[in-house]
């Protein structure tokens, strides 16, 4: 059976990881169980609040891209290794100390005709999470851009680097949904009776509600993990 990555005796840790390169940064969280002598090395730390199930401000886990680089290093007496996500500033004393950097391999989300790559601001406590996805080409024209601007949805541009405006395949944390049938969008066509579905910023909340979505607020716990 495979082995839970949340499971007790893992710890949820995380680092801090450089949007593109952008000066803004990501507290990139991740279960492991690597030996805690090696944390201050990588510039890791304990990604919740003392001994609680509460996320740090600014925590995401399971992002899929951006992903920080990797640090091996062989075990000393051992033919084994330990391995780690690592915070970008501690890379080059890393390399020092005779650990080896992998670069991640998967980084920007591939575009297609059919979707818009686009994205909201969602926090984990008082820091702004930048959460994107690929937006189906079909809602993004029945939205518009005043439904878009009435969510808080920004598109990323044919022009911009994805893994520099947004985090995308986040497990935590998830935005709030907003629904609408798709008869009342400006940008709908051929009179269907569907509801669409999709996400909506924190700070727009009010603005989607008057302008008649419905909105569903974002989950509070994921993986056991409480959202700030």
């Amino acid at each position: 059976m495979a082995q839970n990555p949340y499971a007790a005796e893992n710890r949820l840790l995380y680092c801090n990881m450089k949007l593109g390169s952008t000066a803004s940064v990501v507290k990139y969280g991740f279960p492991t169980n690597i030996d805690g002598t090696t944390l201050g090395a990588l510039g890791l730390a304990v990604a919740t609040e003392g001994t609680s199930n509460v996320l740090l401000p600014g925590v995401v886990i399971g992002c899929n891209a951006p992903k920080p680089f990797r640090a091996t290093k062989d075990l000393a007496g051992t033919q084994g290794s330990e391995s780690s996500f690592i915070s970008d500033a501690q890379i080059a004393t890393a390399k020092a100390a005779g650990w080896t950097i992998q670069a991640p391999k998967y980084k920007n989300p591939p575009r297609s005709a059919r979707s818009k790559l686009v994205y909201i601001e969602t926090k984990v406590g008082a820091t702004n999470i930048p959460y994107g996805w690929a937006m189906p080409l079909y809602q993004y024209t029945a939205m518009t851009p005043a439904g878009l601007a009435e969510l808080g949805i920004t598109e990323i541009a044919d022009t911009e680097v994805p893994i520099e405006k947004a985090l995308f395949g986040l497990n935590a944390p998830k935005p709030g949904r907003a629904r609408k049938a798709y008869q009342e969008l400006a940008g709908a066509s051929g009179g269907g009776t569907g509801v669409l579905s999709t996400f909506y910023s924190d700070a727009s909340a009010t603005t989607a509600a008057n302008a008649g979505w419905t909105t569903k607020s974002k989950p509070q716990i994921i993986k056991g993990y409480v959202i700030p």
